[in-house]
């Protein structure tokens, strides 16, 4: 649900961004609005553990999924505003989206951290509130340097680039190989970690 929830945002929010005139502040309010359906999450998930036990595993995957759907598909669309506020030069656009998405990783790996930290130190639900949160504070400090930047003129609807059918396949095809990997790491994490948030984490 989460990575189906990024793909689907990136998807339909990436031409919503190119189309505006301040797109850090669509990035700003996908972030305030990833926040708050994270807080509400906070009263949600707990019901979801307790009914763990006595729903059928497809009704929890499908609530589950339902739970995770909306604050992921927000997030897919932060980084296409990211990119879009940028707007570097054609020459430097591979680079700057290299280093926008190097960051973005390593700030991933991070939050890993300190959520399997977290959550045995001050509990999940408080874990999860310090997530939200700080997912609205930066919503909040995007729109401060929104506003403090100049107007946008409007500029010109760029040429959409066609990508190759192949090139298409091809990041198909190592998107399913990472996953995959993901998967097969932590179950083999959890013959030696048991089936816990620090296997998963690894």
């Amino acid at each position: 649900a989460r990575h189906g929830g990024l793909a689907l945002g990136g998807g339909a929010l990436g031409p919503v961004a190119d189309r505006q005139r301040a797109p850090l502040r669509l990035y700003a309010l996908l972030e305030i609005g990833a926040g708050g359906v994270a807080l509400g999450g906070c009263a949600l998930f707990p019901a979801l553990a307790d009914g763990a036990r006595s729903l059928p595993a497809p009704v929890l995957l499908a609530l589950s999924s339902a739970a995770l759907l909306p604050c992921s598909f927000l997030l897919g669309g932060t980084i296409p505003a990211l990119l879009a506020s940028l707007r570097p030069e054609v020459a430097d656009a591979s680079r700057a989206a290299a280093w926008l998405i190097a960051a973005n990783t390593a700030g991933a790996v991070g939050g890993v951290g300190l959520a399997v930290l977290g959550a045995p130190l001050v509990g999940l639900q408080r874990t999860l509130g310090g997530a939200a949160l700080a997912g609205l504070a930066l919503g909040l400090g995007a729109i401060a340097l929104s506003l403090r930047s100049a107007a946008r003129t409007p500029q010109a609807t760029p040429r959409r680039a066609r990508i190759p059918p192949g090139v298409q396949v091809a990041a198909a095809l190592s998107g399913a190989a990472t996953l995959a990997y993901e998967v097969l790491a932590t179950r083999a994490a959890t013959l030696r970690l048991g089936s816990s948030l620090y296997a998963w984490g690894l």
